[in-house]
């Protein structure tokens, strides 16, 4: 996904660009809560652009 990162460290904007239908909605989730630490120009924070890639995996439940 090819994400808007505000100069707040947000995320303003995701865009999906490819994965499962049943597991976008997680990664979109996840990644909107995320913060950034964004870059500074003059000290103060700046609107960037990120490229994030979610990958998910199953993990085998252990015996009891």
């Amino acid at each position: 996904m090819n994400c808007i990162i505000g100069s707040d460290g947000s995320v303003e904007r995701i865009e999906v660009t490819k994965g499962h239908p049943l597991l976008i909605p997680a990664a979109t989730d996840a990644v909107g809560r995320w913060k950034f630490k964004p870059p500074m120009l003059n000290e103060k924070g700046v609107k960037t652009t990120a490229k994030i890639d979610i990958d998910f995996r199953l993990i085998p439940e252990r015996e009891k």
